[in-house]
């Protein structure tokens, strides 16, 4: 005997209510997921802002001890430290990764109309973005290309300004300090003019990376990054710059040739600083953990 109308209806309203059920457990298990990837790149952010504040410190150290105001013993345990949190790191990376894997399987779990709704949930706001603390500061600079010429910690002449000598920290050191946990993101929304600036000093930083050979002596790389910095580049708004979409266009050929020259000042400062810490166990070799990082780049870009 065939179905009754009644029947029938019966069916596709048991067939609508297991397919939102499905949806619903569906978006459930990817909103566990986000949450595990925000706790996990939390943790990241944390280790890395710890390891590069301990690095400075093992530089203030080093200084000291050259000047015999403090024991070989305490500059034995910090490096010490450094290794630890250098492995810890490495394991939440690798957690990470893992973890991101198990976000793809759920989607796939989905299908694409289901994945299309849940995506329109705004699930991925839910990630962790690691942005420029120089955002709100923007307005107080020049802007050219939508970058701000913020002031640097330097000694090369350029139009940077000048850096209060109270200032501890710079653009320069937050494009070194969120350089490994911004090179997993694939995605970023620019959120202010710091972040340009940040974006260019990522990229700058995996160029720089790419340079260096695992026998490559620190006083090598020295030269060599020197030479990467004052080396012909391209600036943000022509038309051959990566993520060129993301900055304007100058308004004339001075304001293009400022932005450079900042930018020359911007590359050669982190050249300087990157290497004592590529370099910090062994100035014979860099780190082996600073080269694993040769082959991510931020949001699929290379300069």
């Amino acid at each position: 005997m065939g179905n009754t109308p009644g029947k029938i209806e019966d069916k596709n309203e048991n067939t609508k209510h297991q397919e939102e059920k499905e949806t619903r457990t569906s978006a459930q298990e990817i909103e566990r997921e986000f949450e595990k990837l925000a706790e996990l790149s939390n943790k990241v952010e944390e280790l890395e802002k710890e390891i590069y504040n301990t690095h400075r410190g093992l530089l203030m150290s080093k200084n000291l001890l050259k000047q015999n105001k403090i024991s070989q013993n305490n500059i034995d345990n910090i490096r010490s430290n450094i290794r630890k949190m250098e492995n810890t790191i490495s394991k939440v990376e690798e957690e990470l990764k893992n973890e991101r894997q198990c976000l793809n399987q759920v989607y796939r779990k989905v299908g694409s109309q289901k994945k299309n709704s849940i995506l329109d949930s705004n699930h991925f706001n839910k990630m962790p973005a690691y942005h420029s603390s120089f955002n709100n500061l923007t307005n107080d600079v020049q802007l050219i290309c939508g970058v701000p010429l913020l002031p640097l910690k330097t000694r090369t002449r350029g139009p940077a300004p000048y850096a209060d000598p109270s200032m501890e920290f710079d653009a320069v050191d937050e494009a070194i300090q969120l350089f490994k946990p911004n090179c997993f993101f694939k995605n970023f929304e620019i959120k202010g003019g710091g972040d340009r600036l940040m974006i260019y000093g990522i990229l700058y930083i995996s160029e720089c990376l790419n340079t260096l050979k695992q026998n490559m002596t620190a006083a090598e790389a020295q030269k060599q990054l020197y030479s990467l910095a004052v080396s012909n580049f391209l600036v943000p708004g022509d038309s051959s710059f990566p993520l060129r979409t993301m900055y304007t266009a100058a308004q004339n050929r001075q304001e293009h040739e400022t932005l450079r020259q900042y930018l020359l000042q911007f590359r050669q400062e982190i050249s300087a600083r990157i290497v004592p810490l590529i370099y910090m166990e062994d100035t014979s070799s860099p780190s082996k953990w600073w080269l694993s990082f040769q082959k991510r780049y931020f949001m699929g870009k290379a300069l």
